[in-house]
């Protein structure tokens, strides 16, 4: 309950649901009357015969622009028309959209070391994403850890799982 979905890092989602009828009442109450939206994120896995431990990375470079902007008088439409007033003109021609707008660089690296056994599960995520904002002087630089344990005890019978996350987020709004 409360969670922001931006503090969720995509490489850690395993699936998302919505549950937007009865049934979401029935599990959450009277809070979920709107809905509820479950974020699964990635576990540790055991596979008979299989690795007991695993590492993940990823790197991105992403690359952004406006692609289509919205049609604006010229300087000359304008004038033509005020009918030629331009009393408010001061015979400046500035493109204020080219102005605060410029192509952007984004970046991305993630770490994930997971692993299991037959009693125990788990993984641990580190995500760092730098985002450079389409207009100048926004956007965001987000890292996020994420750590999930499975522990089986008394045979089978009892399972502790912890979850814990952790989100530092820097943003930066235009002004």
């Amino acid at each position: 309950p409360g969670a922001i979905m931006k503090s969720i890092d995509p490489t850690d989602i395993v699936s998302i649901d919505v549950l937007k009828d009865a049934s979401s009442c029935a599990i959450y109450g009277t809070r979920a009357a709107s809905g509820v939206i479950l974020i699964t994120t990635k576990k540790g896995e055991y596979v008979p015969g299989g690795k007991k431990f695993n590492v993940e990375f990823g790197a991105s470079l992403t690359y952004e622009t406006v692609a289509n902007t919205v049609s604006n008088l010229s300087t000359d439409d304008y004038l033509k028309l005020t009918e030629g007033d331009s009393t408010n003109h001061y015979g400046y021609t500035t493109n204020w959209f080219d102005e605060i707008t410029n192509p952007s660089l984004s970046q991305t690296y993630n770490l994930g070391i997971n692993g299991a056994d037959e009693n125990t599960s788990y993984r641990v995520a580190v995500n760092y994403r730098d985002v450079e904002g389409v207009v100048m002087g926004t956007g965001f630089s987000q890292l996020n850890g994420r750590l999930n344990l499975s522990q089986k005890a008394l045979n089978d019978k009892l399972t502790f799982d912890i979850n814990l996350s952790s989100t530092l987020r820097n943003e930066k709004y235009a002004p």
